[in-house]
């Protein structure tokens, strides 16, 4: 008995076996559960239990073979056969210290081992390491006992206290994902993988298990027998009854690059989007999405490499690109971009993946290119299949066939309809495969004439179906959308509009990056020249077009305007919204807290006559962004010259503010290397010497080695102006030294450096305790410049850790530093003011 009840997992599926059969009662589950942390006496309560009922041995030999507790049934069938001595042998635990499959953050290491006759992985989690660790440990196993029940889940097979540590059983596999899309060592297809990845995280989550760590290297394959295996449930969570999310005290969980941008949203800005930063069962299919376009690639990431994908993310830039699959259809990316859609009501759920075409035979999509005829007036393209199948997706009879009894798609996300049949975004095709397939001919004649101009083909287009001025493709966008964002090389793009318009197109309606047609014609690429950009904006206002209306970031289309069009375009914009009594765009902010103000100044050069007309509207030119910058430091940024800052501040702009790190416009002029600047604000009263919150000065500014070309005019513009290079900063680190520094990467001239010495010498500072009187005629060493930092440092300690005081964390460096640390996230900075 002693055996059995050791080898014995009594988890939740084993539990609700025993539920349904009978054999168990609500009331035995709920006893048994008192002992879940010691599962030997709550094994040997089970057997007790089920060896009171009738027909009990039959029914648990039963669930324990469907819950594949293998040794459990051998003792179980044969246990008059198996000795003592052999069963302890069975269950002995050995592993070699150096073979070592992989390691994990807080100590973690995975070793190769044997339970028994048995090869295992054996995972030793350290519980010293971390205060934490042995809580996570234990959830961790709780939830391995949960999952334990499936074949594309990684089998458990138990745990070992040790000191400082537990030894964690796991199934033994071959490779994980990203070594078997490098070498191919298992014969497997690649969309089969993807099959049973997705039927793994499908049964996780119909059993209300959230995975949140779904990556390439949480993924095994096994070679006998060929199976794909989800593993590593470390930041598992179990969604409660009644809740559609889970709640977690760390903002972010997952691994950088696979992490849905609700989430990323959350951590940036913790003030809002609530709700969305929990997570559900639409942030895994976001990973998953991720992990299918990787192995239909062989190994490429549908939003850029490392560096890229975490900014990417969150803008909704993916890099997606047909001609790198490699694997299946090119048109299996139309459920690839619904998957990482930035709109999780977008993204469909496993149980529609699985019905969905990638997995299709070919005799099956040829029984659907047959059935669909009868519903969309006509043979459609192998090409159309993917957007077809979901716009018919509510329809009744032999289509009912295609698709899972339950929703699989959210209404909200693409329009069911059996007349918007759209296998692109553009609207001159959507024209051409209505008239090539005849479906419009027969409801208007004149269709039928390949001498119709293309825009009156979409004006007849368009009173045959009304309806489709209001239709959207995969990006939530409509006609008008696409319209006014994308180039008429027949130079028919107002004509276009306005019979958009006329046909009652919403001027005000948003894609799901909440953009507006306002905001697609600024965005254009091409850009359009200035005059046919203002007569669409004023032909889109006339018909009450929100100016004020925002994307995600906040921005209004001004905003979106003042970084692309050129400044006499800007002006007229800007005129002519000033004509608009009821708009707030002359002092609305975005979410990083940029006025439309703060991004012009920084993109183009506002045209005088320009800076007139905000300053009549009401703008506030002492406005600060979320760092504190105003736009003073905004221009010095972009090397705006000392004409245009005089103008600034003839406006009202104060140089004198400090953003939230206590940079002084000096300070930005020595670090963005500009000497026009530097010499006004000089000229203006500005303190050379002024401090940081880090105690750093505008020399210490001087060397980002970003900017080496005006460094050395630079320090020598402030030391001729009284600058003192003998200040350190709260570290105790001298100008001198970030030279010197810069010196060996070849950043900065020897003669720079060369000037700081002198400069520190005629000063006759001490250095490190040491009168440097007299070290002119001595030949002249300079090992480290630093000197003992002040007494009370608690201020720096407890601060932010940063290499001087440019590489304060802002919301947009944020965005492209965040990195895994065991579980949780760490914040890098980034060199240099947003």
């Amino acid at each position: 008995m002693y055996e059995l009840v050791k080898v014995t997992i009594c988890n939740y599926t084993l539990f609700s076996k025993l539920l349904s059969s009978g054999i168990l009662s609500k009331e035995d589950v709920d006893e048994l559960g008192k002992y879940k942390n010691n599962r030997s006496e709550q094994a040997f309560k089970l057997y007790n239990l089920v060896s009171q009922r009738q027909n009990g041995f039959t029914i648990l030999l039963q669930a324990l073979q469907e819950t594949k507790q293998s040794i459990a049934v051998d003792i179980l069938t044969n246990g008059n056969k198996l000795k003592t001595d052999s069963m302890d042998d069975l269950m002995s635990i050995t592993f070699d210290g150096k073979s070592v499959l992989g390691k994990g953050s807080y100590g973690t290491v995975v070793f190769k081992g044997t339970l028994g006759t048995r090869n295992i992985a054996i995972k030793r989690v350290s519980t010293d390491q971390f205060v934490g660790n042995r809580r996570q440990v234990d959830h961790e196993i709780e939830m391995l006992k949960t999952c334990d029940a499936h074949e594309n889940i990684v089998r458990y097979f138990g745990s070992k206290n040790e000191q400082n540590s537990v030894l964690i059983l796991l199934e033994l596999c071959d490779v994980n994902l990203k070594e078997w899309v490098t070498n191919k060592g298992i014969a497997i297809p690649a969309v089969e993988v993807l099959r049973q990845v997705t039927v793994g995280l499908k049964w996780l989550h119909e059993n209300r298990i959230v995975h949140r760590d779904l990556k390439p290297e949480n993924i095994l394959l096994t070679r006998n027998p060929v199976k794909v295996k989800i593993s590593d449930f470390g930041l598992s969570r179990c969604i409660v009854d009644g809740k559609s999310a889970v709640s977690t005290s760390s903002l972010v969980s997952g691994t950088q690059g696979w992490v849905a941008p609700e989430i990323l949203l959350q951590a940036i800005n913790p003030g809002s989007h609530q709700r969305q930063g929990k997570f559900t069962y639409a942030s895994d299919i976001f990973a998953l999405g991720c992990v299918y376009y990787y192995v239909l690639t062989d190994g490429k990431h549908a939003f850029g490499d490392s560096i890229r994908s975490q900014t990417n993310i969150l803008d909704g830039k993916s890099t997606i690109k047909p001609t790198d699959v490699r694997y299946g259809s090119t048109h299996n990316l139309f459920f690839v971009r619904l998957m990482i859609s930035q709109t999780p009501k977008s993204r469909p759920s496993c149980s529609a993946l699985l019905f969905c075409p990638i997995f299709w035979s070919g005799e099956r999509r040829a029984r659907f290119l047959e059935d669909v005829k009868v519903h969309v007036g006509g043979a459609i393209r192998e090409s159309q299949i993917p957007s077809v199948y979901i716009q018919c997706r509510d329809l009744k009879g032999t289509l009912e066939q295609y698709y899972p009894k339950t929703k699989g798609f959210v209404p909200e996300s693409v329009p069911a309809t059996t007349v918007n049949i759209v296998d692109q975004p553009d609207v001159n095709r959507l024209v051409a495969s209505f008239h090539k397939s005849g479906v419009l001919s027969a409801s208007n004649p004149n269709l039928a004439t390949r001498k119709t101009s293309p825009v009156r083909l979409q004006e007849l287009l368009f009173q045959v179906r009304p309806e489709l001025t209001e239709s959207r493709d995969i990006s939530h966008r409509t006609p008008l959308h696409i319209g006014t964002k994308r180039s008429f090389k027949n130079g028919k793009k107002l004509e276009f509009i306005r019979m958009l318009i006329e046909n009652h197109a919403d001027v005000n309606s948003k894609d799901y990056a909440e953009e507006t047609p306002l905001h697609c014609i600024v965005l254009q690429k091409p850009v359009l020249p200035g005059a046919q950009l203002i007569e669409l904006v004023k032909l889109l206002l006339e018909n009450n077009a929100n100016p004020d209306s925002v994307n995600k970031q906040g921005s209004t289309f001004l905003h979106s305007a003042s970084r692309i069009v050129n400044p006499s375009a800007f002006h007229e914009l800007v005129l002519h919204l000033a004509t608009i009594k009821r708009t707030k765009s002359f002092t609305v902010t975005n979410t990083f807290g940029s006025t439309v103000l703060h991004d012009a100044v920084l993109n183009l050069e506002p045209l005088i006559k320009t800076l007139q007309v905000f300053q009549r509207s009401g703008a506030d030119f002492n406005a600060v962004d979320n760092n504190g910058d105003t736009l003073i430091n905004r221009s010095i940024k972009a090397g705006r010259a000392d004409l245009f800052l005089n103008a600034l501040i003839s406006f009202g702009t104060d140089w004198k503010i400090r953003n939230n790190y206590g940079d002084s416009t000096l300070h930005h002029a020595s670090f963005y290397g500009n000497l026009p600047a530097l010499k006004l604000l000089i000229s203006l009263g500005a303190d050379v010497n002024a401090k940081t919150n880090d105690g750093e000065t505008p020399l210490h500014a001087s060397f980002p080695c970003k900017y080496r070309n005006t460094v050395h005019e630079i320090v020598r513009e402030l030391l001729e102006n009284g600058a003192d290079p003998t200040i350190s900063n709260i570290k105790g680190d001298l100008p001198v030294k970030y030279a010197m520094d810069g010196a060996k990467s070849g950043n900065v001239e020897q003669r720079t450096v060369e000037l700081l010495k002198n400069h520190v010498v005629s000063n006759k500072q001490m250095l490190n305790g040491t009168a440097v009187q007299g070290m002119q005629q001595q030949p002249f060493t300079f090992p480290d410049f630093r000197v003992p930092p002040p007494s009370d440092v608690s201020s720096y300690n407890n601060g932010p850790n940063r290499q001087h005081h440019f590489t304060h964390m802002s919301q947009e460096n944020y965005r492209r530093g965040i990195s895994r640390g065991g579980g949780s996230y760490s914040k890098n900075t980034n060199t240099g003011p947003r």
